[in-house]
């Protein structure tokens, strides 16, 4: 399938973007590029629209945009986030939904509908809005498969790496609360076959 091209203001726009995120926390821009490679194989066998791929390839290469704004002392911080440190981080979504809806970038109102949305949970647990089920949007619910792996498997600043077998041990336990099982069984597929190679992630 031929993914819709880029267009060239918005390429430029979402390089600027991705380079704040690279001068803030090179982690942050790292992990939205891996995002963004598992996403867009998700969304592609999932056969998904052309458009419809564009969109999750920029939603997810931008989902940590808001973090910019997160002072360094919270999104850099050596342990684990208290509760008031907590309220401030996971304004990120609602924050970088903010920045690309008034942005030049083309389909800038889908892009930040699902940026706003990827950290929802199937249970209504979830962040902004508190949304359930199908009530999240498609998009966003393929963003936090990809993300939850790669946030769970990476090396944080307060911890180690988590071996692959494991994280998805811990995707399965969230499995119909967290994350959407349709799109966790084509994930698991995906990386479980030669599909995709985990270092390619």
């Amino acid at each position: 399938m031929r993914i819709k091209k880029t267009p060239p203001m918005t390429e430029l726009i979402e390089t600027a973007m991705m380079l704040a995120m690279e001068r803030h926390d090179r982690n942050t821009k790292i992990h939205c590029e891996r995002v963004k490679r598992l996403s867009t194989r998700i969304g592609i066998s999932m056969n998904l629209e052309k458009t419809e791929v564009y969109v999750l390839q920029s939603a997810a290469a931008l989902h940590d945009l808001g973090k910019v704004v997160i002072p360094d002392s919270i999104l850099l911080k050596p342990s684990k986030l208290d509760r008031s440190e907590w309220k401030i981080m996971r304004t990120h979504a609602a924050s970088g939904a903010e920045m690309v809806e008034v942005s030049e970038i083309e389909q800038a109102e889908s892009i930040a509908k699902i940026i706003r949305h990827h950290h929802e949970h199937l249970d209504g647990s979830g962040y902004p809005d508190g949304l359930k089920g199908k009530n999240i949007p498609l998009l966003s619910r393929i963003i936090a498969v990809a993300d939850s792996y790669d946030a769970i498997s990476m090396h944080r600043h307060y911890s180690g790496a988590t071996p692959h077998d494991r994280a998805l041990e811990i995707m399965r336990n969230e499995r119909g609360t967290k994350l959407d099982p349709d799109v966790l069984d084509l994930f698991e597929d995906i990386v479980s076959s030669d599909k995709l190679s985990i270092e390619e992630i």
